[in-house]
């Protein structure tokens, strides 16, 4: 009983270990980052053990990875350059005849 604990705790450390070391796509996945389907993917791949997607995502829960929304807004917003752009490119539509 003590051993496949042990046994348990290793494989979920070194499967944590591989999240925070490596990227899919260094493992040769065809994932750019990691997400449940890809960590499913290299537990089923690496690891020869079998899980829902479900608990794929009940474990990443318990070991602190968490899924983020990417950020809509720039943090370096600048509307001056924006505007300017803004000008420049109608200035050379209009030359164009396309404005």
């Amino acid at each position: 009983m003590a051993a496949d604990v042990a046994w348990r705790l290793a494989k979920s450390l070194a499967i944590q270990q591989t999240i925070c070391d490596k990227r899919p796509e260094q493992l040769k996945m065809d994932f750019a980052l990691w997400n449940r389907p890809a960590v499913h993917q290299h537990i089923k791949l690496m690891h020869n053990i079998k899980l829902s997607i479900r608990a794929v995502g009940n474990y990443l829960a318990r070991w602190g990875f968490t899924p983020q929304k990417s950020i809509k807004k720039a943090y370096e917003q600048r509307p001056e350059a924006v505007q300017t752009w803004l000008g420049l490119a109608w200035l050379g539509l209009a030359w164009l005849g396309l404005a």
